[in-house]
């Protein structure tokens, strides 16, 4: 197995779409361990959809700068994840 991929969303998720096609037709030997966002959104319904294991990280109380560089270091280190996106 390749990289496995923590892809975090703000909205309709068309990058993870992207990946997870590409997962599909054989063309990236990779996973998607995680995909999370701070709302609810249409790309976490669509991979909730697909099967993949989502989260809502939720950042209130802190810094919009620095909920950003919690969120990823979270996710990649929960999830053994060597990509985040």
């Amino acid at each position: 197995m390749g990289l496995r991929f923590a892809i975090l969303l703000s909205g309709r998720g068309s990058n993870m779409m992207s990946i997870a096609d590409l997962l599909d037709d054989k063309s990236l030997d990779s996973d998607i361990a995680i995909v999370a966002a701070d709302k609810p959104c249409a790309g976490l319904a669509f991979a909730s959809e697909r099967g993949f294991e989502t989260r809502l990280i939720s950042y209130a109380g802190r810094a919009k700068s620095d909920s950003g560089s919690r969120g990823r270091l979270y996710l990649a280190s929960w999830f053994y994840a060597g990509v985040i996106s």
